[in-house]
Order: structure tokens, then C-alpha cells, then sequence
């Protein structure tokens, strides 16, 4: 049988990782552009070998990738309502960090866009309220020559 050759896996000491939020958190609004992120990698991977830690910008994306996506989980297991608090110890940092975000707060994103169809709702009831004209020029043709008892 064939050995597949696969990647060495890059261990992160805990503190790379502190010094990676902490640099993270410096270059957020680089990640709120237009262009890609490959550059704000490139550039938190400098400031990281400034540091002392080595690590390139694909590890660099690797790990805020985990991290985010371990946010997103002990996020939802939290819950709207607060639930028990998370056990991760890099949560409140993350949530810092990222947690003011509306893209990572999919529950207020929800909420959100409930309320605009609600208002949306209302808005179109009120027009149809204000409105003058018989039910039948709302309708298509073909519903506005159904009698009315029907309807």
C-alpha cells in the first residue's frame, strides 16, 4: 500500500497563540476591505516572526479560521439567552475580537431580518389601506373577473 505524504502538522504554544489574538486584533480592519486576505496574513505572519514565532501566513489563516469557527460553536451552544458561560479559554478574546461583528451574530442578523419583513408587511398594508383604487386593479386579469364571493 501506498504512504501518502501528508503535511507536518504546525503546533501553536500558547503563547504564539496570545500573541496571535493580540496581533489579530490590531489588523482587524485590514479583513473589513474589499481585497482578499492573503495580505493581512502575510502581514500578521511578520509581525508574529517580529515576535519570535515562526509561522507562515497559510498557518496564520488556518489558525484564525479554527478559532473563528470554535467561536461560532461555543457561541450557539451559549445561546441567545446566555446560557452557562463558555469553558474555552480563548473565547472572551475571540469574542472581542470578532464578536461585534453582525456576521458572526447570526441570531441578531435573524432577528433583524425579521423585523425589516415586518416592517415591510406593515408598509404594504398601510398602501393598500390608503389606496383608492378597487381591490380588482391589484389583482391580475384573470383573478379580476372572479366574482368577488369567491374571493
Amino acid at each position: 500500500m501506498d504512504k501518502k505524504n501528508y503535511k507536518k502538522r504546525y503546533g501553536w504554544t500558547q503563547a504564539a497563540e496570545n500573541a496571535l489574538l493580540e496581533v489579530w486584533e490590531c489588523n482587524m480592519e485590514g479583513f473589513r476591505g474589499a481585497r482578499k486576505n492573503g495580505h493581512v496574513h502575510k502581514e500578521i505572519s511578520d509581525q508574529l516572526n517580529q515576535l519570535g514565532f515562526k509561522h507562515n501566513p497559510k498557518e496564520v489563516q488556518t489558525k484564525i479560521n479554527n478559532m473563528t469557527s470554535k467561536f461560532r460553536k461555543e457561541n450557539c451552544k451559549i445561546g441567545p439567552s446566555g446560557g452557562s458561560p463558555s469553558r474555552w479559554v480563548y473565547y472572551e478574546r475571540v469574542k472581542k475580537i470578532i464578536g461585534g461583528f453582525k456576521s458572526q451574530n447570526i441570531k441578531q442578523l435573524q432577528i433583524e431580518s425579521i423585523d425589516d419583513a415586518d416592517f415591510h408587511e406593515e408598509y404594504l398594508e398601510e398602501e393598500m389601506a390608503m389606496s383608492s383604487s378597487p381591490m380588482s386593479t391589484l389583482l391580475p386579469p384573470i383573478l379580476s373577473e372572479v366574482p368577488t364571493t369567491f374571493m
